[in-house]
């Protein structure tokens, strides 16, 4: 069997970039802007700033193919940097005790040697490796332009014959410096620190190297004639940044001038993307714009995702005719098709009084022919129509007229009805077809690839089969349970602080999630459907408990377990991440509507001493937010009865 192209790890250990450039979303970062990127882990967040740079442009071959096959083929010259817990731990906590005045200038000061150091071993490695052509006169000249912008140079002033890879190397060596001082936390006056640095405003340096860079660039003949040439100064990971840190970079981007551009990368937006030390003054647009992954690859993501897909497939197989689309291997979705499956299997009589009801209906003007008929009866529609009392109505009637519009209040209801009839048989619900995979992977690329792994791997067809023959619904279903059951499982070993409460929490919200789902009045759940996205106030005082609730939100939100759809002062508004539906049996679309929930909740249910008492605090908790009495059959043993869900 063909060895799996959709098998993935974090972009830098993989042992072969293969890109496919989202559009538009690409196009609007080559934009002359600073961008902020705002998205969880495996989003593509990597991937998109290593399209940026160029000596990933000039060095691989798939992304020069996205490129319309040259070097370089955009205006801009684009440089990638990972941003280290350095800047954090060591270098902001030794800068902040000094006045602002002096520490965020070093700070900025520092950035800007980073920046510049980047930049000069990209040009170098590109001249190296005959990307770029520059006479040794423009080298020459352009290095001791820069030498007499920087007076911490000053001793190779007056060098006629420095080259780029040597001024690089002092660059180099000038940030080693100041990270050294950070790290032994030096406790110099701030006279002695004037004296081994220059305090220059912040972005002063930037402003006085970039133009030299720029017209270095545009005296080699790859990039002649382009008057705009601007640099992309790509920062991976700035999440690590902490106040000082990221109000210098915002300071930075606000009195940058072209051809300096930043693009910054993020795990979640935050309080201090906006702050910047100039009187009244924020880091907003028009100086850079802040751009959520999930709302950039909203519209998109299926057209995204299936062109991953399709680029990873055809390097595999060698074939550059083969295209993956979803709805060719797994088809499209039909609920009632799933329903016929399950309520066949069922003894309840409650499946026969559902077939019998799909049956009339079927026979109905109102249903037969329309946009909702397919092979299967209508079973989700009879099960809504009986449960919420509504008429049919007749042929010749005012609401015949709009019979259109009521069909689709019924198809609002769908997965709704499903999940009900799933949970009042018994069964668990099954996760099969195109539209159910492109939402539980929830605008997520990692999640998307490891689906489709699974999917292939449960399947055991070729490549070629894989995307030209359906896969049946059993082996769908068992496949996403699986994709989904790994992503859980991998929680202990995801890199989280706090792993043992954050896989608590997340089980605690997700067997909650599933109950709110399927469970409860059936007519109330039809009604509002999907509930689950828990909506938390933390007091106004923090508490060790509630600092301890907020960090597991965050950062299991952070690693793509939780979806923070909002951060607000102190109110926090998430759901379970949609690809762990198929684990704990919630509804594919994820959750649509708000519930609250308090500290106290959640610390009840992570304090039991053992795995009894977990199961009954969440147990308590799912039938409280449901609105079920508190005695009664055990919805946690009915749910885990069907195999998907474990303690």
């Amino acid at each position: 069997m063909t060895v799996s192209p959709f098998a993935q790890d974090r972009f830098e250990y993989e042992h072969k970039h293969i890109y496919f450039l989202p559009q538009p979303l690409f196009t609007e970062l080559l934009i002359p802007k600073s961008i902020y990127l705002v998205g969880t882990r495996g989003t593509g967040k990597t991937t998109i700033l290593h399209a940026l740079s160029a000596k990933e442009q000039a060095a691989n071959p798939s992304l020069k193919g996205q490129l319309n096959g040259s070097f370089p083929a955009l205006d801009y010259f684009g440089v990638y940097l990972k941003l280290t817990k350095f800047l954090s731990a060591d270098l902001e906590a030794w800068l902040s005790t000094y006045d602002i005045s002096i520490g965020g200038k070093i700070f900025s000061f520092y950035l800007e040697v980073l920046f510049i150091e980047a930049v000069l071993d990209s040009i170098s490695e590109l001249l190296a490796s005959r990307h770029l052509n520059v006479s040794v006169a423009s080298e020459y000249a352009t290095t001791q332009r820069i030498i007499g912008h920087v007076t911490e140079l000053r001793q190779m002033a007056g060098q006629s014959n420095v080259a780029l890879p040597r001024l690089c190397s002092a660059f180099a060596h000038l940030r080693e410096q100041i990270e050294t001082w950070a790290q032994l936390k030096l406790a110099l006056t701030p006279e002695e620190l004037s004296r081994r640095v220059r305090l220059r405003p912040i972005g002063a340096l930037g402003r006085d190297v970039f133009p030299v860079l720029r017209d270095l660039c545009a005296s080699t003949g790859e990039f002649e004639g382009r008057d705009r040439l601007a640099f992309k100064v790509c920062l991976d990971e700035a999440e690590v940044l902490q106040d000082l840190g990221q109000t210098c970079l915002n300071t930075l981007v606000r009195l940058s001038e072209h051809p300096l551009f930043v693009v910054a990368s993020y795990v979640r937006e935050r309080d201090n993307l906006q702050a910047t030390y100039l009187p009244n003054v924020s880091a907003d647009s028009p100086d850079r714009r802040i751009k959520p992954l999930d709302e950039a690859l909203s519209g998109s993501f299926r057209d995204f995702a299936q062109g991953v897909a399709t680029v990873r497939i055809r390097d595999r197989v060698r074939n550059a005719d083969i295209t993956f689309t979803a709805e060719t291997t797994l088809g499209k979705l039909d609920i009632n098709r799933l329903l016929e499956r399950i309520l066949k299997h069922s003894e309840s009589p409650l499946a026969r009084e559902m077939q019998d009801a799909a049956e009339e209906l079927s026979r109905t003007e109102f249903y037969r022919g329309g946009p909702d008929s397919t092979q299967a009866k209508p079973y989700y529609e009879a099960h809504v129509v009986r449960s919420l009392g509504i008429e049919i109505p007749e042929k010749g009637t005012p609401r015949w007229k709009r019979r259109s519009q009521e069909s689709a209040e019924i198809r609002k209801r769908m997965v709704a009805s499903y999940l009900v009839l799933c949970s009042r048989l018994n069964v668990q619900p099954k996760y099969a077809f195109a539209e159910m995979l492109f939402d539980i992977s929830d605008r997520c690329i990692r999640d998307f690839l490891g689906q489709l792994d699974s999917l292939l791997s449960h399947s055991g067809v070729e490549l070629v089969q894989f995307c030209s023959e359906r896969i049946p619904v059993d082996i769908q279903n068992a496949a996403l349970v699986k994709a989904a059951e790994r992503k859980r499982d991998f929680v202990p070993r995801s890199g989280l602080s706090l792993p043992k409460d954050t896989a608590r929490l997340l089980d605690a919200l997700g067997k909650i999630t599933a109950v709110l789902h399927s469970s409860g009045d059936t007519s109330r759940s039809l009604r509002s459907s999907e509930r689950g996205r828990f909506c938390l106030d933390l007091p106004a005082e923090s508490s060790e408990a509630s600092s301890r609730i907020d960090e597991l939100i965050l950062e299991a939100a952070e690693r793509g377990y939780l979806q923070l759809l909002r951060s607000d002062g102190n109110r926090r508004i998430f759901r379970v991440h949609n690809s762990l539906a198929p684990f704990y049996s919630f509804s594919y679309r994820g959750s649509y509507y708000e519930i609250q929930v308090s500290v106290k909740d959640l610390v009840e249910v992570l304090n039991q001493p053992d795995h009894d008492a977990f199961e009954g605090a969440v147990e308590r908790l799912a039938r409280r937010l449901a609105g079920l009495p508190e005695n009664g059959f055990p919805l946690l043993e009915l749910m885990e009865q069907g195999g998907n869900v474990e303690g």
